[in-house]
């Protein structure tokens, strides 16, 4: 007779049950921080890879158009192909700075999403102490499910040596690095500033294309932050640090000057709460919730009440390009001038964002939101929406039926009325628009005249 299979031992069963389980909390934390269709999208391509075939394609495209008799006026191939031609990144990570306990689940969770955290346990206490405190934490996240291992002999005299950060990373290992280093006379020590080296040796890794910088995270206690005394969910610190306020400043100052280092790409988070931390992990968009900040390092930002305060040129240059099509220059610009000081253009960087308001009605109308296509990723469209909502608490806008923008727009408006041709959206704050209103603004939206030839 055929003998039966031997069942499979306790242990095996238990750790089966302990990884179904951990996996259903995952699953329902994903799900919990509710994250558009699009942004879903956007972090799976990022950590498939999917996101660099896509740069590579646009890397190949533009080799052959230096090849050819279309190449852009004053693109020099040599210097092109010096700042582009960078392998495939390996493996996204994330810089994690801990010092709330409780953090070995978010690890573990991370590295099953696909992002590879490398660890700065901080604290108190001597160099036994930050030894303890990173076996510690790697010993926690292997009882969490993941897989960790302490790094030491990361951080010394004369700066950073990340091979064994790098060797853990390309692994798919978490390395949680130990801020310890041996002076000329080989006693050890704590490293006080450790944040930023370790930053610029995963900076020059990016860079020579062996991982992918994707977010700073620094998980603490007192770190909400404000601005003007309102409470920030978006910061853009090349703008608003002189603003800023938090209990920790010591800690902005430190992801300021970190994520100036990194890829303008690297998204900041600062949390309480471990727990908050996902959802920014997940999405670029401001968190709804208390406790967590997005940090960019951003762009500095112009705010004009009038066109004659702007550089025609530029905006118009920004507009096409944005849009890809030729502005009818002189019937855009003559309409604008004749709004007067109805008008609001507020201008992200060296134009390359920007926003026009006018007051063609009561409610505000959002003529232009353009973004130049070679600063998307670096959080520029959502500072401009910010600056936008500052200084309009509510207005109302159209937008095309067939925009592919359209999508972004739903996320962010609170109602939305679809027409033929138009699709007009709205936003408000504490008090809602009334219907008359709306019905008015969208009345004269709809007479204005096309922008492009």
């Amino acid at each position: 007779a055929a003998r039966r299979p031997l069942a499979a031992p306790l242990s095996n069963v238990g750790r089966s049950n302990q990884q179904l389980a951990r996996s259903r909390e995952l699953i329902l934390s994903v799900l919990s921080t509710v994250p558009s269709p699009r942004e879903a999208r956007k972090f799976v391509d990022s950590v498939s890879g999917q996101e660099t075939l896509r740069t590579q394609r646009q890397f190949e495209e533009r080799q052959a158009l230096l090849a050819s008799s279309q190449a852009p006026p004053g693109l020099v191939a040599g210097e092109f192909l010096h700042a582009q031609a960078a392998r495939a990144p390996t493996r996204t990570l994330a810089l994690v700075c801990v010092e709330a306990p409780g953090s070995a689940k978010l690890l573990a969770q991370m590295q099953r999403l696909g992002v590879v955290p490398v660890v700065l346990p901080l604290g108190s206490g001597d160099y036994r102490a930050a030894v303890g405190r990173a076996h510690a934490l790697a010993d926690a996240v292997d009882g969490e499910g993941g897989r960790a291992v302490p790094v030491g002999g990361v951080f010394h005299a004369g700066g950073v040596a990340a091979d064994a950060v790098a060797e853990a990373v390309a692994r798919g290992i978490i390395p949680v690095v130990a801020p310890v280093a041996a002076d000329e006379g080989q006693r050890l020590g704590v490293v006080g500033r450790c944040v930023e080296p370790l930053a610029e040796a995963l900076a020059a890794l990016e860079r020579a294309g062996r991982l992918s910088v994707a977010r700073l995270i620094y998980v603490g206690d007192g770190l909400g932050i404000a601005s003007g005394g309102a409470a920030r969910r978006l910061v853009n610190l090349e703008e608003d640090y002189g603003r800023v306020q938090s209990r920790r400043m010591d800690v902005v100052q430190v992801m300021r000057r970190c994520l100036a280092i990194l890829a303008p790409t690297t998204v900041g988070i600062v949390a309480e709460d471990p727990s908050l931390v996902l959802k920014g992990l997940l999405s670029e968009r401001p968190p709804s919730m208390s406790g967590a900040v997005l940090l960019r390092h951003g762009f500095r930002i112009q705010r004009h009440s009038s066109l004659a305060a702007c550089d025609e040129g530029r905006l118009r240059a920004l507009l096409e390009r944005s849009f890809g099509r030729t502005l009818d220059a002189q019937g855009y610009f003559e309409r604008l001038r004749a709004c007067g000081t109805g008008i609001q253009v507020i201008v992200a960087g060296e134009y390359q964002g920007a926003v026009v308001v006018t007051r063609e009605t009561g409610v505000p109308y959002l003529d232009k939101f353009a973004v130049l296509p070679e600063v998307q990723g670096t959080g520029m469209a959502d500072i401009l929406w910010d600056e936008l909502k500052a200084a309009c608490p509510q207005c109302l806008w159209r937008s095309r039926t067939d925009n592919g923008v359209n999508r972004w727009y739903f996320d962010r408006s609170n109602g939305h009325w679809r027409g033929a041709k138009w699709v007009f959206f709205w936003y408000h704050g504490e008090q809602p628009l009334g219907l008359m209103e709306v019905a008015e603004a969208m009345d004269v939206a709809q007479r204005i005249p096309a922008s492009f030839l």
